[in-house]
């Protein structure tokens, strides 16, 4: 009378044929290429979107109590998205070889990563799909404290962890205390 069950989201990770398909214009652009020569960068800087007003309409951030540490958030947030974008503009650059994929956080809006669509080398992933669908055809996951670093370890994509290098610290990018695989 007992059945074991998991965390569906993950499940397709042992059960392949649960698998999502990706969309059609992001499988032909990885078409061809081996698993490493892509490079997946995962964002979630929606906060870096909010206004004050934002802030209080959310209603489960406690801005009353907080809001001078939200703003400092939101500023927080904007300049790491800044320099996400001009790290990945000069990877591309740089490693022509390499396809850079940028995958939004479905809360993101696409025009935030909008510069970045004529970058050569550079795949900007505004669809919405299961993130297991692309981890597993990259060759390396760079990320600031996602939660996708389990489907990373599931499908043995090596991850590294990335922070400001002026040592900022906010509590939504931490790396959780996860050991960075590099």
């Amino acid at each position: 009378r007992l059945r074991a069950v998991g965390y569906p989201r993950l499940e397709s990770h042992f059960m392949p044929e649960r698998a999502e398909p990706l969309p059609p214009r992001v499988e032909a652009a990885l078409k061809g290429r081996k698993r490493r020569e892509i490079i997946l960068f995962l964002t979630g800087f929606h906060l870096a979107n909010y206004t004050r007003q934002d802030l209080f309409v959310a209603a489960d951030l406690d801005a009353e109590n907080r809001i001078d540490e939200l703003l400092e958030a939101v500023e927080l947030s904007k300049r790491l998205r800044l320099a996400w974008t001009q790290t990945i503009r000069v990877l591309a650059r740089d490693n022509a070889d390499l396809l850079v994929v940028l995958k939004k956080h479905p809360a993101e809006r696409a025009e935030d990563y909008q510069e970045l669509d004529e970058v050569p080398g550079v795949l900007v992933v505004s669809e919405s799909f299961d993130i297991q669908a692309i981890v597993s055809r990259c060759g390396l996951f760079l990320h600031y404290g996602s939660t996708a670093l389990m489907d990373a370890h599931l499908a043995e994509v090596p991850s590294v962890y990335l922070h400001a290098s002026n040592n900022e610290s906010c509590a939504w990018y931490t790396d959780m205390g996860w050991p960075s695989t590099r």
